[in-house]
């Protein structure tokens, strides 16, 4: 869908019902925290957060008008969960300092693999979430030791404990990645803050053709138990909104679905995001037409 750019906004959805659970109250804490309440929490609903993936300050801004909850910064030219230059790290989070703009922000820092690479270490001081990809380390016996030792240089660097959401990809075959239940054990013990599960190689399909609507629902009982809240992404389409938002995940991640074109490289679109937003809000049994 490719919508004009004068497209209206869609109307609020009603009657709400509210989902209580602890990773999705943890994301909702920290946006009224920060003075920011997605329209979802305006309405006393509980529906998943947006998360927007982007490149630059310009599709940062745009990420924030178009209602996204929370804007992570990643390059997507460098893998799925592609570091962005020094630069482009710290004028995104420049931006999303300033109150107009001002969001929880998520930061890709690349594959554990290529740590040697990873300089300098420090973060700006209102990233909010960090992540590690675990690809190419599926028979690595030490891979938690030399996950732990990295996320300690960044903290120490940052001068605090940075909010570490462990990342476990669905394709973990293509990914050559230590398998899901032994990095939901991993972010358990390291005390992440949360588990984002992923797709590896994004021309090979989406995280609905890897992961059931069933083990997605038991695999976040898993991690809200053990107080993490879950994050899902892939390479997700408007029709994987539809579904994912009546189950019990805490932030749904998009990149392509709010790009020109539906290409993870193309620009970034407001409406797009409009639009993906005004879905996770009708997170109440209510229908959506598009």
């Amino acid at each position: 869908m490719r919508p004009d750019r004068d497209s209206p906004t869609l109307p609020p959805q009603t009657g709400p019902r509210l989902i209580r659970q602890p990773g999705r109250d943890t994301i909702q804490e920290m946006m009224i925290s920060l003075d920011w309440k997605s329209p979802a929490t305006e309405r006393g609903a509980r529906g998943p957060a947006l998360l927007v993936s982007v490149r630059d300050p310009l599709e940062a801004a745009k990420a924030a008008a178009g209602g996204a909850d929370i804007i992570d910064l990643k390059e997507p030219l460098r893998g799925a969960l592609g570091r962005a230059d020094v630069q482009a790290i710290d004028d995104v989070a420049g931006l999303l300092a300033s109150p107009e703009h001002r969001r929880p922000v998520s930061v890709a820092l690349g594959e554990l693999r290529d740590a040697r690479r990873m300089r300098p270490w420090r973060m700006p001081g209102n990233v909010d979430f960090c992540k590690l990809g675990l690809a190419g380390l599926r028979d690595r016996a030490d891979w938690r030791d030399e996950w732990s030792e990295l996320r300690s240089r960044f903290d120490a660097a940052a001068g605090r404990e940075l909010g570490w959401v462990a990342v476990a990809y669905a394709d973990e075959v293509a990914a050559a990645s230590p398998a899901l239940d032994e990095v939901v054990e991993a972010a358990i013990s390291a005390d992440c803050r949360g588990l984002l599960v992923d797709t590896f190689d994004k021309r090979a399909g989406r995280l609905l053709d890897r992961l059931t609507l069933d083990g997605i629902a038991e695999l976040a009982e898993t991690v809200h138990e053990a107080g993490l809240f879950l994050a899902v992404a892939g390479r997700l389409r408007i029709e994987d909104l539809l579904v994912l938002r009546d189950l019990p995940v805490d932030v749904i991640g998009v990149r392509s679905a709010v790009c020109w074109d539906s290409g993870r490289s193309q620009r970034l679109s407001r409406e797009q995001v409009t639009f993906c937003a005004h879905i996770l809000q009708a997170a109440t049994g209510v229908a959506l037409r598009i």
